[in-house]
């Protein structure tokens, strides 16, 4: 396995590790915009966990598309994981997914700097 595609793995697992927190920590219930439906959440993770995979895939493979995709994996997951750092500021106190929110951002960082 290239490093791109042993960053995108550890980015992947972490990512499993983020919503096994947030299911078991309620994050659908706490939602800032509103309780999120049981479907939408699924659907939701299933997908980007999708994406991930496919993204180690096709890194594995060494096709040029994995770069595109694991940089809008990175951005998405930094985004992700400095959202969930700000909501446990705004809050003062745990809100789920933000434990696991700092390794996924260092692994989206890891990952850009590989990709550069």
């Amino acid at each position: 396995m290239n490093s791109v595609s042993i960053v995108v793995l550890i980015l992947l697992v972490l990512s499993l590790i983020q919503v096994i927190e947030e299911v078991r920590k309620d994050f659908r219930g706490r939602w800032p915009l509103g309780e999120l439906s049981n479907s939408t959440y699924i659907i939701v993770s299933v997908g980007i966990l999708a994406f991930g995979v496919i993204t180690l895939v096709l890194a594995i493979l060494g096709s040029p598309a994995a770069v595109v995709l694991a940089w809008i994996l990175a951005i998405f997951n930094m985004a992700n994981g400095v959202w969930l750092l700000i909501q446990m500021l705004v809050t003062t106190g745990y809100f789920p997914g933000g434990y696991s929110a700092s390794l996924v951002l260092l692994a989206a960082i890891s990952l850009m700097v590989v990709l550069v």
